[in-house]
């Protein structure tokens, strides 16, 4: 009888890439005339925004700009004033093998910039802009999932494994006209702007992804008069981003990111508004686990055969984490050092996952850069660092092989000031996935050699004394005979001997 094997794909992901990429940037910039002097720097920061990323070939290509932020007091007046300079970078480095399927995942380090003031009217600044970088091929491997023909034996387990993961990004522009209180003065200039993109629920619909939240803009401005204020803005967002081959099956992680922010105050006949238009960039990322056979063993009651074994790691999505924490944290300012707080903007600069009594936690700092106006009636820049820890819903008991794909981004920050400490109040939102890796031993190939049929026992039956925990398998594998053979045979409900036991083995055609 011909041997039909049927065989079944696994997806496998081959880490390709796996380490940091740093990309230098450089300025040296004069102030136009509508700036005035520089007397002091504030603060210098280097926030980059990825604007593009994507693998050819053998080839990983990030595109973006580094946002340069210079806060500083001018000459004669010390008042506050933002500048803000684009410097666009791309950074290309080559891959192991060439890429057909590539899962890429890009996280943004904490850069660094040093800032040189070369006279209040000209600046220098060097600096890098960081990115974790993983770089996953995924590729299916065919094992043998069931035989028929010429007493073919197979030992089958089933697994629930993750199929190859879906990817779609859309990046859309968000313009309004966003009007100022009536009881605030009238911006002058921006000092600083946060935004962020909170997706407050999505829908799965054949191929698409339905997005809808909001923008949430804080923006930091001075007056006239050079006098700090704060203003608070949402903007709805709703979004249909095309993903291919997605559907209600699919569990999904979103992520989103403000990658371009213009804001213009402007004087209108019904009073101040700012012009806002912002570019955001939304990704989402598809999982679905399956339910696959594979043989982990096989023999032949007829032939001699050779079963070729490969160890394959898979993974099994646990989690797709969309959700928002609240962190809190007290600060300790020096005696006297702030008379008033004119703004706080948080930033979170590590996520380090760790599983604790069984759940999983997101740890990590958070960045607080607090703008004062100290004891001398001077604006001041003071910088803390406070860690946070928040517990996800995801609850776990064995986390051994566990993969916590997890980042986060402060959406919005508030604060109060009590004699010399800040109490301060961040929302998070994270986003990411849990996956357990599988480590699997599967049959590839079978080949049965018919030159060589398997020597039987001249008994139809053979007694067999088993020990307790013994598998019926390998006493079935010993003796040539199937399995079900032997369970029938002696009426048992387990392959696996719960004690020391006669069996009587038959022999099978």
């Amino acid at each position: 009888m011909e041997l039909n094997l049927t065989h079944h794909p696994i997806c496998i992901n081959e880490t390709v890439y796996d380490g940091v990429l740093e990309q230098s940037v450089e300025l040296d910039y004069m102030l136009p005339d509508y700036y005035p002097g520089i007397f002091k720097v504030l603060k210098c920061k280097m926030t980059p925004k990825l604007h593009a990323q994507r693998v050819n070939g053998n080839k990983l290509i990030l595109e973006g700009v580094a946002l340069a932020h210079l806060l500083y007091l001018s000459e004669g007046d010390n008042t506050l004033h933002m500048l803000t300079q684009k410097l666009p970078f791309s950074k290309t480095t080559e891959l192991k093998v060439s890429c057909e399927n590539p899962i890429l995942s890009v996280r943004s380090k904490p850069g660094f910039v040093n800032c040189r003031v070369v006279n209040p009217r000209r600046l220098d600044l060097r600096g890098a802009v960081s990115y974790d970088v993983q770089v996953l091929e995924q590729r299916d491997e065919d094992v043998i999932s069931d035989a028929e023909g010429n007493g073919v034996q197979l030992r089958k387990r089933s697994f629930s494994v993750c199929g190859k993961r879906k990817t779609a990004s859309k990046q859309f522009t968000l313009r309004e006209e966003l009007a100022v209180a009536a009881d605030k003065p009238a911006p002058e200039t921006i000092l600083s702007a946060r935004s962020a993109v909170s997706i407050g629920d999505f829908k799965i619909i054949a191929n698409k992804v339905v997005l809808k939240g909001e923008l949430i803009l804080h923006t930091l401005y001075a007056d006239a008069d050079g006098v700090p204020h704060q203003m608070e803005h949402s903007v709805p967002v709703s979004q249909i981003i095309d993903m291919p081959g997605v559907d209600e099956e699919d569990t999904c992680v979103i992520r989103t990111d403000v990658i371009a922010a213009e804001l213009e105050p402007m004087q209108t006949d019904t009073g101040s508004i700012l012009n806002m238009e912002m570019t955001v960039c939304a990704e989402c990322e598809a999982f679905r686990n399956e339910t696959v056979q594979l043989a982990d063993d096989a023999y032949s009651t007829s032939f001699e055969t050779e079963s070729v074994m490969k160890t394959m790691k898979a993974e099994h999505l646990i989690a797709c984490i969309n959700q928002t924490g609240l962190v809190q944290s007290s600060i300790a300012l020096s005696e006297g050092e702030a008379e008033e707080i004119y703004d706080i903007l948080c930033d979170a600069v590590s996520v380090n996952p760790r599983f604790t009594d069984g759940y999983l936690m997101l740890c990590g700092d958070i960045s607080a850069f607090i703008l004062i106006r100290n004891n001398e009636g001077m604006p001041q820049v003071v910088e803390r660092t406070f860690p946070f820890e928040i517990r996800t819903e995801y609850q776990e008991e064995d986390a051994g092989n566990m993969i916590a794909d997890v980042c986060a981004a402060v959406l919005s920050s508030q604060y109060t000031l009590s004699g010399g400490r800040v109490d301060i109040k961040a929302e998070i939102k994270l986003s990411g996935s849990i996956r357990s890796t599988l480590r699997l031993n599967a049959v590839t190939d079978l080949t049965l050699d018919t030159q060589r049929p398997k020597e039987r026992a001249h008994a139809a039956i053979t007694i067999y004394f088993a020990d307790k925990g013994e598998a019926v398998w390998e006493i079935a594998k010993r003796y040539g005979t199937a399995v079900s053979a032997i369970l029938e045979e002696n009426s048992l409900d387990s392959e696996i001997l719960p004690e020391r036991a006669m069996l009587l083995v038959p022999l099978t055609d």
